[in-house]
């Protein structure tokens, strides 16, 4: 017997089998797979592997043989839209997930102003400027830095001006 009758044979279930499983991964088309199980059967028929095995046998080793053929071949990660709605509350991946970009900007900009800050605290500033200088960065008022130091607030103004000043004159 011929490699094409004995072919001919299976043909049309394996052209089904391929469609069904393409179906499932869509990285391989129905024809890409219905070639791959007649290879298959080409190496069995090629090696004598097909003497005593019946129908049955024969698709269930193509099937089989395609099954395993996807799994060792499709790719690892489905890519996924972040605007993609899941769950009941039409939510998207792009709420839940949290952007590590944005979280990154934000720690360096942290840094970046602990840095200045501390540049800034120990670079120049009197210690009357220093004392006033670390009452903003806790919030506190022009009038309650005044009352903690015993001095007016038009002198914390005069103060956070000299402290103004001084700052632009480290970062230029």
């Amino acid at each position: 017997m011929k490699f094409e009758e004995f072919l001919d044979k299976y043909r049309s279930s394996i052209k089904k089998m391929a469609s069904h499983l393409s179906k499932s991964y869509t990285s391989f088309d129905s024809e890409d797979l219905a070639q791959e199980a007649y290879c298959h059967l080409w190496d069995l028929f090629r090696l004598n592997k097909i003497e005593g095995k019946n129908d049955s046998y024969l698709l269930k080793s193509s099937w089989f043989h395609l099954k395993n053929f996807l799994r060792k071949n499709q790719a690892k990660v489905i890519p996924q839209s972040l605007d993609m709605p899941i769950g009941d509350e039409d939510e998207t991946l792009k709420e839940i997930i949290p952007d590590k970009r944005t979280a990154l900007k934000v720690s360096l900009e942290r840094i970046s102003a602990k840095v200045l800050v501390e540049e800034i605290g120990s670079n120049g500033l009197t210690p009357r400027e220093k004392e006033v200088f670390f009452l903003c960065l806790k919030g506190y008022t022009t009038r309650e830095i005044g009352d903690r130091l015993n001095i007016s607030h038009v002198r914390v103004v005069k103060i956070q001006r000299n402290i103004g000043v001084k700052y632009r004159h480290l970062t230029n």
